[in-house]
């Protein structure tokens, strides 16, 4: 949340990321225009019927990263180096994500078998509309959010959504298609207790049945709360589904955003009802592209997390009230001198109150994760981890390498097209710079292989301590960009006792498998 007039990275607009469980990791998507009827679903047909996918170098190539471009020299060998594109979300020994053909250049859907690399189903997405950035699903269903590119390229282009194609998880045929209209929204959908929770351009919020994908209800967008972030963004982002500890009742958690506020409302997934909702305070307003969902690992449960900022001056009230109370100031120093600093809300699962609020966070953005009864907030320059239920302080650590700066952050991943950080059984595994990882050159043609400027850590959510440090791979092929700070690496599944790393996170599609405890 970087410059004191925004509450959102710009650079969002063309790189949406997403935070939180495999079941809410929806990176931002596109748009299908071809669609016809407006909030109807339909079998696909025409020139929107589904296909198979030719991918480059798919085959997986067993601990040989040179095969890929990549240099191994000095670095741990992976299980399994394949070009599968990213993995996104996880269903067993299953993970599904997207893969871009070569020389089309088309977006595939993709299930890979984990232990292996090998590709399970491969479906083209719609052929007039090929662009395809991201993926959720469950043990039934994947669901693709299709489109298309606006602006003029390369430069001033935004990825717009205006449709939902779900597939079976065993075959990946088409099972249904929705249409939201004249949509650009981020995060199109959550799946929660087997609904699929879809939000309009206008921040309208419309429930269908995961099966078939008919619509069962619909909510009216939060008055004068339309348009708020320009036209590139709607009035509401679904952010994740929540387990209700109480209950035992999923919910829907929805973030809206509106010109001088904003909130935070979780709804009963089958009717659309509120079950709570939160305001943000007077003068502040919510990051709905930030908002997640978390598994804090605890009695406490699942909670939502939202980061707030001040409402910029042009728009901001008379008298700014106070942050949510109880306020704790972050242990993590604004290293790199950001102007603006912000706020990271946790909200109760059951009540939608606060739980805390962890005061003055800087950082171009942040991510949330969560596990052994802890709550980290994750930024440019380290993590600040509490334990879930109070706030109160675990551990902290810092992760700049000496080329780090406030253009080339240490962990600039946070701000990609897909989530750098995952947690799993108790361990939060990342990509971190060493003092050796490259700022401002970004690895030119012809220059010397960069292996070892990252290590893949695994660290105690508990305490924080380091448990393994592996030296990942670098780039051997002066035709791609390096891996440095600017295309750092990131952790993109972890499961079954593997760590599936993008070594050079939003600029390709090679994917290295790595033992972990």
């Amino acid at each position: 949340m970087e410059g004191s007039e925004h509450s959102v990275p710009n650079r969002r607009y063309e790189y949406m990321a997403t935070r939180g469980p495999a079941t809410a990791a929806l990176a931002g998507l596109m748009m299908l225009g071809a669609l016809a009827g407006c909030g109807a679903s339909r079998p696909l047909s025409g020139s929107l019927s589904g296909g198979g996918c030719t991918l480059p170098d798919s085959s997986p190539y067993s601990g040989a990263p040179a095969t890929l471009g990549l240099n191994g020299k000095g670095a741990t060998v992976p299980v399994w180096s394949a070009r599968i594109g990213h993995p996104m979300v996880v269903n067993g020994d299953q993970s599904f994500g997207i893969a871009y053909e070569g020389s089309s250049g088309s977006a595939c859907v993709v299930a890979i078998t984990l232990t292996t690399g090998q590709i399970q189903w491969a479906i083209k997405a719609p052929t007039t509309h090929p662009a395809l950035l991201g993926v959720i699903g469950d043990s039934v269903t994947v669901l693709a959010a299709v489109g298309n590119q606006f602006g003029q390229a390369p430069a001033m282009v935004y990825a717009a959504t205006t449709g939902l194609v779900a597939y079976d998880v065993a075959t990946g045929a088409v099972r249904w298609t929705f249409t939201v209209p004249a949509d650009s929204q981020a995060v199109p959908a959550v799946l929660a207790g087997g609904m699929v929770v879809v939000t309009e351009a206008d921040g309208t919020v419309v429930g269908l049945e995961e099966d078939n994908g008919q619509t069962l209800w619909k909510d009216a967008a939060h008055q004068g709360c339309s348009g708020w972030l320009e036209s590139l963004s709607p009035g509401a982002v679904p952010v994740g589904p929540l387990t209700v500890s109480s209950t035992g009742q999923t919910a829907a958690v929805i973030g809206y955003g509106c010109p001088t506020g904003g909130g935070v409302e979780a709804l009963n997934p089958t009717d659309g009802s509120i079950l709570w909702n939160w305001v943000a305070p007077e003068g502040w307003t919510p990051a709905p592209q930030m908002l997640t969902t978390v598994d804090t690992g605890s009695p406490t449960g699942e909670v939502a997390v939202v980061p707030i900022s001040q409402v910029a001056r042009a728009n901001a009230p008379p008298v700014t009230a106070p942050a949510p109370a109880p306020a704790l100031p972050t242990v993590i120093d604004n290293l790199y001198g950001w102007s603006q600093t912000n706020d990271v809300v946790v909200l109760d699962p059951g009540t939608g109150r606060p739980l805390w609020d962890l005061e003055g966070v800087a950082g171009q953005a942040v991510e949330a994760v969560g596990g052994a009864d802890n709550l980290c907030v994750l930024t440019d320059v380290g993590a600040d981890c509490r334990r879930a239920s109070d706030g109160a302080l675990r551990w902290s650590l810092y992760w700049p390498g000496k080329a780090a700066s406030s253009t080339y952050p240490a962990l600039s991943c946070i701000d990609q097209s897909a989530a750098c950080a995952i947690t799993a059984d108790g361990r939060l595994y990342v990509a971190l710079a060493t003092d050796a990882a490259v700022g401002d050159d970004d690895n030119p043609p012809n220059s010397p292989p960069q292996s070892g400027i990252f290590d893949l850590t695994e660290l105690d959510l508990g305490s924080g301590t380091r448990i393994t440090s592996l030296p990942l791979p670098g780039y051997d092929n002066p035709n791609a960009i390096g891996v440095s700070l600017i295309g750092p690496p990131g952790v993109l599944q972890v499961s079954n006792g593997l760590a599936l790393v993008s070594p050079q996170l939003g600029e390709a599609d090679v994917i290295e498998a790595f033992t972990v405890s």
